[in-house]
């Protein structure tokens, strides 16, 4: 589910740039928007960050975030969404 947030969130913010909206910039949404009728809720957004596939699970009660960042970073990362902070991050070998 939350690559679909995050794909989501993309697109809403380029259309957004497109049409001149003050929306344009990733700093001006909220981590819960509404856009045209329809509700999203950011779920991650750090600079320096290209998450290009995240799974959403919940564990000892901590919505959290499993992200592949294969660009930037190059590492996988554990986020907890209800703490707002990375817990777990280790860099992928290159080979």
């Amino acid at each position: 589910m939350a690559v679909h947030y995050i794909t989501l969130y993309r697109c809403l913010a380029q259309k957004a740039k497109q049409a001149g909206s003050i929306y344009h910039s990733w700093l001006a949404l909220t981590l819960e928007e509404e856009y045209e009728g329809f509700k999203f809720k950011v779920l991650f957004n750090k600079y320096g960050y290209t998450p290009h596939h995240a799974e959403h699970f919940v564990e000892n009660g901590y919505e959290k975030l499993l992200m592949a960042d294969p660009h930037m970073r190059r590492s996988v990362i554990i986020y907890n969404i209800d703490k707002e902070e990375i817990e777990w991050e280790i860099p992928l070998e290159r080979g």
